[in-house]
């Protein structure tokens, strides 16, 4: 669940001097000769973010004529933020700072209700046909109850059964959470679970002359006993055998890259998984406690490593992670689990940085649009590489890992809930908004910020940065603008108007590294980057991944178009998952023909929302369920026009003219899976064969599986030593 709220913190800078011009902020009408702003879109509300700049100080806060705030002798305003949700008013929040330095906020009007973020309002069809991708349901056949929750991003706003309407939401801030109905093959008696405004209830309900009509809990429970249900037998706790993988009743995901595997399992609603074995041995056994999710890692089939999700009785969320020695399995901490960086014969016991840092910052592009940017650096560097994430993400969902102790102990979702089909359920309040949402508000200006503290929904430990900072690389990137926190041109995000507004940005972020600015946010446009940069001994490597290869590469066609001969853009290039050909997703007659209707849409209404658009399923692991709780992680429907966009940058990066400003003595290294169904790799062969085939520094690598995401932790198992050998090589 999103939630759309007006938290704050201070900001924790000391840079309004005593001396400093006294200026009043106007949040009706900005004088941006005083002020900076600072625009930011954290669940898709539109967040103004007001500092003074160096030299003046905020004195007072008004709405026109309307005053909101003045400074004290004992309180100073740091920042104030303004929230304009699509649907309300304007929330203005003033943050402010005692003169002993402690912190705190005034929020002058607050959202009445959450507003949840969802992909789809859903009626549920209790026993009927529903579509499997907006519910998780009990599938163990011998159960007794029909038990349903709602899958991420889903609603349910309408409960039937037996064709006749159980409940329906009065508002669309309530919501079903959970259905129970018995028996399971002719429902009688239903038990529903909702979030409402005012908190979260339960209610019982009893079919009657063809009528679903509301009960207390003790006739509910009568009318299991007269309906023959023995509530002193009923057990609902259950085992998950982890090399049973033929079971149907679990949830289970698999991602397979060559021999290696990766599983998820989601426990079903309305049991309780209170023990994990593999074959004869426990894993883990909690007669109080409950697991809601199991991860493992499986090579030629054999799991060697898990972690599980565990809540016990008072809701305290742990994870536990676990190997397999011998014949037994063993608990160890995080890192051994994460083997990759931390037991990898490539690397060598080189070990990783102190107290690692992404450090922040920030330029303007050719559209005067506030460009987000990221550095990770180490001493005595052996260059410079810069990392492209592609659509919907931003740079840390993409090269930093889940931090997922921290989201786990905030996320609060259906999947985790215990409840009892007889009712009772008690809900254990989570932590505070304010706590839970601190870190989206409490910054003014990102500039000289560690990223891992603004956004501690990843974290740096095992990551692909990780990796690259200990081969001895600098690490440099930015968000693509309308992405992460980069500002876009309109109020719509994830969506340009033309492919080239992304490649110019990455050509000047260029200019900006081997110009050693990084840092220097008064960087803004200049022609010269088109066809000119600074030429040094230090090495500067690119790294695309999906829609950012083909960024990196058009952007090397272009420079090489414009530039001198003989003048170097990069050392080398990376393309992981390619975005290079689209045509996977109109590989059938339905789906070529839902393109042409989109196309004929995005003529008419080009920033429209693309109705055909089909949703990732959030659900089926617990980093695609980070990503639909991340702020600055698009997981709405996109604009009609970047369809568009997006098709024509896969024709235009592989036209002959094109790639003939592409150099063949350019070290390339493209990293693919043969089944990848979101980026075909019939693009990054085709690509190769039309024009590189006669390169002996162009490779492409490619694996069995179809994960696409190999940027991703679990995926560096396959990727270090591919890299590792590139960098023995050209690095």
């Amino acid at each position: 669940m999103k939630l759309a709220l007006l938290l704050c913190s201070s900001y924790n800078s000391d840079e309004h001097e005593a001396a400093a011009t006294e200026v009043t902020l106007d949040v009706a009408k900005v004088d941006l000769s005083s002020i900076n702003r600072f625009r930011r879109t954290p669940y898709g509300i539109d967040t103004s973010v007001y500092v003074a700049k160096d030299g003046y100080r905020i004195s007072s806060v008004v709405d026109g004529r309307v005053p909101l705030w003045a400074t004290t002798d004992y309180y100073s305003c740091t920042h104030v933020t303004v929230l304009t949700p699509k649907d309300g008013d304007n929330y203005v929040n003033i943050y402010f700072k005692d003169k002993y330095g402690s912190k705190g906020s005034l929020c002058l009007k607050r959202v009445g209700a959450v507003k949840e973020n969802v992909l789809k309002s859903v009626t549920l069809e209790v026993g009927g046909e529903n579509n499997p991708a907006h519910f998780i349901v009990n599938r163990f056949s011998n159960f007794p109850f029909l038990v349903y929750t709602p899958n991420v991003g889903f609603r349910i706003k309408e409960v039937k059964c037996n064709n006749f309407t159980v409940w329906i939401a009065g508002s669309e801030n309530e919501r079903c959470v959970y259905a129970s109905f018995y028996p399971r093959n002719s429902p009688t008696l239903g038990y529903l679970i909702l979030y409402t405004p005012i908190g979260v209830k339960e209610f019982f309900y009893s079919f009657v002359n063809y009528e679903w009509i509301p009960a207390t809990r003790n006739e509910y429970r009568l009318g299991l006993a007269a309906a023959g249900f023995k509530e002193s037998t009923f057990r609902n706790t259950i085992t998950l055998d982890i090399n049973n993988t033929t079971s149907k009743a679990f949830y289970v995901q698999e991602y397979k890259i060559d021999q290696n595997s990766l599983r998820a399992y989601k426990t079903p609603p309305g049991v309780i998984l209170n023990k994990v074995v593999c074959g004869e041995s426990t894993i883990w056994f909690e007669k109080e406690g409950c697991c809601t999710y199991v991860n493992t890692m499986s090579i030629f089939g054999t799991a060697y490593t898990c972690f599980i999700f565990v809540i016990d009785s008072k809701n305290n969320r742990q994870i536990l992670y676990f190997k397999k020695q011998d014949d037994e399995w063993i608990s160890i901490n995080k890192d051994t689990c994460n083997t990759p960086l931390t037991n990898n014969v490539y690397l060598g016991d080189i070990g990783a940085m102190d107290q690692p840092r992404l450090l922040m910052s920030s330029f303007r592009n050719r559209q005067d649009l506030r460009i987000t940017s990221y550095a990770s650096r180490v001493d005595n560097s052996k260059g410079d590489i810069i990392l492209v994430h592609g659509i919907r993400s931003h740079f840390m969902s993409e090269f930093c890992a889940t931090n997922l102790e921290w989201n786990f102990e905030r996320i609060d979702f259906p999947l985790f809930l215990n409840a009892s089909p007889f009712g009772g359920y008690i809900y254990l309040s989570e932590n505070s908004n304010v706590d839970r949402y601190r870190h989206l508000f409490e910054h003014g200006c990102l500039d000289g910020l560690d990223a891992f503290e603004v956004l501690p929904v990843y974290e740096y430990r095992n990551s692909l940065l990780e990796y690259l900072n200990r081969l001895g690389y600098n690490v440099y990137g930015f968000d693509l603008q309308s992405q992460g926190v980069s500002e876009s041109v309109g109020d719509m995000n994830c969506c340009v108007n033309d492919f080239k507004d992304y490649v110019n940005d990455l050509l000047q972020f260029i200019d900006i590294i081997k110009r050693d600015k990084f840092g220097d946010t008064s960087q803004t446009w200049n022609e010269r980057v088109l066809h000119g940069t600074p030429q040094t001994d230090r090495k500067t490597l690119l790294f695309g991944f999906s829609m950012g290869s083909n960024i990196v590469i058009q952007a090397i066609q272009t420079f090489h178009k414009n530039a001198r001969l003989g003048i170097k853009l990069v050392d080398g290039t990376f393309g992981i998952s390619p975005m290079l050909d689209l045509d996977i997703h109109i590989d059938n007659a339905v789906k070529w023909i839902s393109f042409q209707a989109i196309w004929l849409l995005s003529f008419i209404n080009p920033n429209g929302l693309n109705p055909y658009a089909e949703a990732l399923n959030y659900g089926e692991n617990f980093e695609f369920i980070v990503r639909f709780h991340d702020p600055y992680y698009h997981v709405s429907n996109t604009a009609l026009k970047m369809i568009d966009v997006l098709f024509s940058a896969c024709e235009t990066v592989d036209k002959g003219e094109n790639m003939a400003n592409y150099p063949k003595d350019l070290p390339t290294l493209f990293v693919h899976t043969k089944g990848d169904r979101l980026c075909g790799i019939k693009g990054t062969r085709g690509i190769i064969e039309r024009h590189l085939s006669d390169s002996d520094v162009v490779r492409l690598v490619e694996f069995d599986g179809s994960v696409h995401y190999l940027t991703a932790p679990q995926s560096l198992h396959h990727l270090i030593p591919v890299f590792t050998d590139w960098f023995d090589t050209y690095g």
